[in-house]
């Protein structure tokens, strides 16, 4: 069952809990309400971050809030999920004989518009309001770091590998997160 049922924009500014008029005029001043900074990551290279400003933040906010919020993450993420943490996941691996590591590279650019607009869909946003959303959470046709709506939208992206890696690591006997 999908846990919302929302098409137009009114019904998307109830959940939201703003007025409808201010979805479109952030909509509209989106081009103009992000920053971009580049941050030196480690020694592999540079990260580009843009970070959302002013009332485009605190719409991504509430969308953070009152649509990741309600969605119940798998037990083995923690990246971006309230009460869980970098720290909660490193405690999985406290004496594990074999720890092992693995990141995909530039894996917030490569969640794209379509991929956000299939995320929403699941959830259970149609037309103008699923059109809407990912207006309000992409930048440049990916997944802008830096935004309080990348690592959700991020965590749902990857929850069918996450459903499939956690079954196989249960079967093997290994912990995942």
């Amino acid at each position: 069952m999908k846990p919302f049922d929302i098409a137009s924009i009114d019904d998307l500014a109830k959940l939201l809990r703003v007025h409808p008029h201010e979805i479109a005029s952030v909509c509209h001043d989106r081009d103009r309400l992000y920053s971009t900074f580049r941050k030196r990551k480690g020694t592999s290279g540079i990260r580009t971050l843009n970070v959302p400003q002013g009332r485009l933040k605190l719409l991504q906010e509430k969308i953070h809030s009152h649509i990741f919020g309600v969605v119940k993450p798998l037990s083995c993420v923690h990246g971006g999920v309230a009460r869980r943490s970098a720290i909660t996941n490193a405690r999985q691996h406290i004496k594990k004989e074999v720890v092992f590591c693995l990141d995909i590279a530039d894996f917030f650019p490569s969640i794209d518009a379509k991929r956000v607009e299939c995320i929403f869909g699941a959830l259970g946003f149609r037309g103008e309001a699923t059109r809407t959303l990912v207006r309000l959470t992409v930048w440049e046709n990916q997944l802008p770091q830096g935004a309080p709506t990348s690592s959700g939208l991020a965590n749902l992206a990857m929850t069918r590998i996450d459903a499939r890696l956690q079954c196989l690591a249960f079967a093997h006997r290994i912990t995942y997160t």
